[in-house]
């Protein structure tokens, strides 16, 4: 089984003088977490829907990882 791309690191940071160098989240979660906001799921929700939200979210960020590696 192949590694999932996760499309590097959205915000890394070098660190500077007393702050140590940070990987931050990767892009494939930023994008996750993008694509959430677009999302409109109510206010009451069942744990059910929340998982398909959540597999929704991925399924749609690596689409967008997909397009821009130019792959697909």
């Amino acid at each position: 089984m192949s590694k999932q791309n996760d499309g590097g690191q959205a915000f890394p940071s070098p660190g500077e003088g007393e702050y140590l160098p940070e990987t931050g989240m990767s892009l494939r979660d930023y994008f996750a977490g993008k694509a959430l906001t677009a999302m409109d799921v109510g206010y009451v929700i069942s744990d059910r829907v929340v998982a398909a939200v959540a597999k929704n979210a991925y399924r749609i960020a690596d689409a967008m990882l997909k397009a821009r590696s130019h792959e697909g």
